[in-house]
């Protein structure tokens, strides 16, 4: 597995199914209670991985919108009263689903992702599709991190080019794009080469096993959703 990516406890077919519960009951409730009662699960799903500073990140989150609830409730009827709760109403399930999304990208490296999407028998266009996006997507992130130094080095700050569009278009962006499609076509030479485009299931050096703790999450999820329902 990749250094950056947590051990956990749970399947990656499992941590799928809790992705898209968690997000579809999420963003169909802004119910206060519900939403930290979801933030709550993912601390504890970082506390058994022993991801102790993601764990606290997440409750970072939950402490700064349970305080922004908190303010609501002391500001009187009017302009101020009326946009905080329209922005909190609007954001919390968002920022909720997006702890949810991190915990995933945390847990589930790509070679494991992809493994769990080839036993639930996940079309080959969709997989062969987002191992490349996958892969291209830190590649992006590196590319334009060192773009950005290569313009240091020129005496070229990135906030001067934010502010002159042109700078913006000549020094960064058109070597992003240049560099990125070079990259998309060795990613895509790299995937076809080591058998994505066959026909045939291929193997998984991970071991993929469904236990009874992968089972206590799902039916957590699935109380949850009754939950979201009552």
């Amino acid at each position: 597995m990749p250094k950056r990516a947590i051990r956990s406890p749970f399947d990656v077919r499992s941590h799928l199914f809790a992705l898209i519960s968690i997000n579809l009951a999420v963003l169909s409730n802004d119910n206060p209670t519900f939403l930290f009662v979801i933030f709550g699960q993912i601390i504890i799903l970082f506390l058994l991985c022993r991801a102790w500073k993601e764990a606290v990140n997440v409750s970072i989150c939950a402490i700064i919108l349970a305080l922004l609830y908190r303010l609501l409730s002391f500001l009187p009827s009017g302009n101020w009263h009326s946009a905080l709760y329209t922005s909190l109403r609007l954001s919390a399930p968002f920022l909720c689903a997006s702890c949810m999304g991190y915990y995933f990208i945390k847990v589930s490296p790509a070679n494991l992702l992809l493994a769990g999407l080839h036993c639930l028998h996940c079309p080959r266009a969709l997989t062969t599709a987002l191992a490349v996006m996958l892969r291209l997507l830190p590649t992006l992130s590196d590319n334009a991190r060192a773009i950005r130094e290569a313009m240091r080095i020129r005496g070229l700050s990135f906030r001067q080019a934010i502010f002159q569009p042109l700078n913006m278009l000549e020094y960064f962006l058109i070597p992003l794009i240049s560099a990125t499609i070079v990259s998309g076509e060795a990613l895509t030479a790299a995937a076809l080469s080591r058998g994505l485009g066959s026909p045939h299931r291929p193997t998984s050096i991970y071991p993929l096993t469904f236990t009874w703790k992968d089972w206590l999450l799902c039916l957590s999820c699935c109380l949850l959703i009754l939950l979201n329902r009552i």
